[in-house]
Formats: structure tokens, C-alpha cells, sequence
């Protein structure tokens, strides 16, 4: 088992990447490893690594409807169109961000885990300091453009790898080419 990450953005200075295994966090290649980048919706992971943490400590459960919000319908895309006031699981809901990469999904669990986006992401950035990310933090919980939402491809291999270590349950998802929601594939 090997994970690859590449973060790259026209913003950025630099192309980054690191190869290497999960598991005993030996990395086989790097390129600008420590160069801080937009991460875009790799800033997902870190939303679906809380989520992933909140299932196991049974704050939520995957049958929790997860309403959606003013604010979390009016993000830009990729998102669902969810209707305001409307639900999805938290099921449906973890699928929607590894496959659609939907950002109302993000910013609706985000307002189920904390109350709000804003509380959300100070979450984000306490478990970023717990796991040792140390050139990340989040702005959002989805990776829209926000010049404050920065990371590197090692940061990202840490967390990625900590998912995989965390929970080994939940990798299955990543392997999904496809969720109905609403009566819609995606």
C-alpha cells in the first residue's frame, strides 16, 4: 500500500507531491514536500476525518439526518443543490464529499458537528495541531479559495494516512464511483 499526494494551484509557488506508505510513514518521493499550497477540496479530508471521528465517538451515528442551511445552500459549486431546510443522511452525506466533492455537504455537516462553519473550522485546525500537521491550517470545511487555507503534500500525506490508520472501516468509501442523493446519480 503507497498513497500519492500532489497539490499544485496556479496560485501557488510551487508543485509539491510525496509518495510513500501509510502505514510506516516512509516516504519513497518528494517534490517541495514542505512547500505550503491551496489545498482545494483536499481540505475535505480533514472534514471527513472529524466526521469519520464523531461516527466512532458515537456523536453522530450514519442514519442522522443532516439538514442543509441557508448559507450551506448558496456555496458555490460542486454541491448537491440540496433544497434549504432539507436532509440528507450522514451516510449519503460521507459519500457525497469523497465522490461529488460537495461543498453544501461540507458546510451543512460542518453546522450539524459545530453549530456553525465557523466553530467547525476551529476543529479543523485543533485536530490539524493533534495530528502533528505542522504547515496546515483550514479556512473553510470544503476548500473554496480563501488565501488563508494553506497546506503542504506532507501535511496532507500525514492526514491521509492517518485516516487510513484511524479508520480502516470507512475505506471502502474511497473505492465508490458513484451515490444517488435526491433521486440523482453522481
Amino acid at each position: 500500500l503507497f498513497l500519492t499526494v500532489n497539490l499544485s494551484h496556479h496560485l501557488s509557488a510551487k508543485i509539491a507531491s510525496v509518495i510513500g506508505n501509510p502505514i510506516s510513514q516512509e516516504i519513497y518521493f518528494d517534490v517541495n514536500k514542505d512547500t505550503k499550497n491551496y489545498p482545494a477540496s483536499l481540505t475535505k479530508l480533514m472534514t471527513l476525518y472529524i466526521i469519520f471521528d464523531e461516527l466512532k465517538l458515537k456523536n453522530i451515528t450514519l442514519s442522522d439526518r443532516v439538514y442543509f442551511s441557508k448559507y450551506a445552500t448558496n456555496q458555490q459549486p460542486s454541491k448537491l443543490n440540496v433544497s434549504e431546510k432539507d436532509f440528507i443522511t450522514v451516510n449519503v452525506l460521507i459519500d457525497s464529499l469523497i465522490i461529488k466533492s460537495a461543498n453544501d455537504a461540507a458546510v451543512a455537516i460542518a453546522e450539524k458537528i459545530s453549530g456553525s462553519e465557523k466553530k467547525f473550522v476551529l476543529k479543523m485546525n485543533n485536530y490539524a495541531k493533534k495530528l502533528n500537521l505542522k504547515n496546515t491550517i483550514f479556512a473553510n470545511p470544503h476548500g473554496l479559495p480563501n488565501r488563508a487555507n494553506l497546506s503542504t503534500a506532507y501535511d496532507i500525506f500525514k492526514l491521509s494516512s492517518r485516516i487510513i490508520i484511524d479508520f480502516p472501516e470507512h475505506l471502502d468509501r474511497f473505492k465508490k464511483t458513484k451515490v444517488k442523493i435526491k433521486g440523482k446519480n453522481y
